[in-house]
């Protein structure tokens, strides 16, 4: 049995009466001791055993961020993404195998120097966030991401694009790849 939760918006921090406070949207609490800081612990681009690509932002700790607080108490792989200009947190459960006609799949936008690396795969932007077209609740969503490279000069500042929007407009160019990710 598996599970396909991606990018997601927090909104469970209860109070006494069982309900969310409203300006705590990004924060779900469960006692854990270990927490995971996104803005001082950026690790490098990887792969895991399934050979699933991951974020360098990725972790299987818990995370202290100003975005999310999350206990991770499972220790699945957590990180963040851009949808329109807004940090969102994913769960990456590795490389899937679809048929694109007859599966839903959204954009995930990965930013890369080039597709064809010293290592033969594409060369990543260091500390750049992917970057989806939709989230949860979007019209169109879907769990299952499309890797779309989009190939940036290597004075480009990691994180300066965070939108599709951003991407077209960048007139960077964009190779769509059959690789698929859940």
């Amino acid at each position: 049995m598996g599970y396909s939760t991606h990018a997601f918006d927090f909104k469970v921090s209860f109070d006494p009466d069982g309900q969310p406070p409203p300006m705590d949207r990004h924060k779900i609490m469960v006692e854990h001791p270990r927490y995971f800081n996104l803005a001082t612990e950026m690790k490098i681009m990887a792969t895991d055993s399934s050979g699933g690509l991951h974020y360098s932002g990725d972790v299987t700790e818990g995370i202290s961020d100003p975005q999310l607080t999350y206990s991770n108490p499972h220790g699945q792989r957590v990180g963040p993404r851009w949808v329109r200009g807004e940090i969102v947190f994913a769960m990456p459960c590795g490389i899937v195998h679809i048929d694109p006609e007859l599966q839903k799949w959204g954009k995930e936008f990965v930013l890369v120097y080039s597709v064809d690396g010293p290592d033969g795969r594409p060369e990543r932007v260091t500390g750049q966030y992917g970057i989806y077209d939709t989230r949860p609740g979007d019209s169109g969503y879907s769990p299952i991401w499309r890797y779309h490279f989009v190939i940036v000069p290597r004075d480009y500042a990691a994180n300066t694009l965070r939108s599709e929007d951003d991407i077209l407009k960048s007139g960077y160019q964009v190779v769509v790849s059959d690789t698929y990710t859940n």
